[in-house]
């Protein structure tokens, strides 16, 4: 079976939205200091984490989580095919790539994706983008489009040997799993 790793992205329009997004990932990480699953580097970065969120500096909070989520990804090995929301084509190059998000935020996961050789690949269709900024039924109808075709993209292009990453929109997380699975994809959630 293929295993595709799954990482809900916050989409940060304010910094409210984003706290509650760190909040829930340092509840997480208290848990599993308090079951003995973390290591003394790992706690010393969730306390980073935490002393940047009660600081309330966005980018310092920004980049810490975005290094925590890298080391994450440093514990589960290479990744062989990256799919990330908005990639709407399979021949971007990792250069443009590396350029567009930068060294800040995201493109601290981007950059180490990037240096560890990983592809990125087609994660929706640009129509999909455009019926998503519709208001009401049709941004839910672009919504269940977009997560239809990433499953069946995935089914498609990941090989039985391969690692996939999934970087989505947090509230993508259900949809996109259940879709996986049903297709005999096993989508587990970082």
């Amino acid at each position: 079976m293929r295993n595709v790793y799954f990482h809900p992205m916050f989409h940060v329009w304010k910094d409210e939205q984003y706290c509650k997004g760190v909040r829930s990932l340092l509840v997480d990480l208290r848990e599993e200091m308090k079951n003995g699953d973390l290591s003394e580097s790992d706690m010393s970065k969730a306390q980073t984490l935490e002393m940047n969120m009660l600081k309330g500096t966005s980018m310092d909070l920004f980049n810490s989580y975005w290094n925590h989520v890298t080391y994450q990804l440093r514990r589960i090995g290479s990744f062989n095919k990256v799919y990330l929301e908005g990639i709407c084509n399979n021949d971007l190059d990792k250069e443009f790539i590396g350029e567009h998000f930068g060294k800040e935020g995201l493109g601290i996961a981007i950059n180490y994706l990037i240096k560890q050789g990983s592809e990125f690949r087609q994660a929706e269709l640009s129509l999909f983008n455009k019926i998503r900024r519709q208001r009401g039924f049709g941004s839910q109808v672009g919504h269940r489009m977009a997560e239809t075709y990433l499953a069946d993209n995935i089914k498609d292009d990941l090989k039985e040997d391969e690692r996939g990453l999934i970087l989505f929109g947090n509230k993508h997380r259900e949809n996109i799993v259940r879709k996986l699975r049903f297709r005999n994809i096993n989508a587990i959630i970082i």
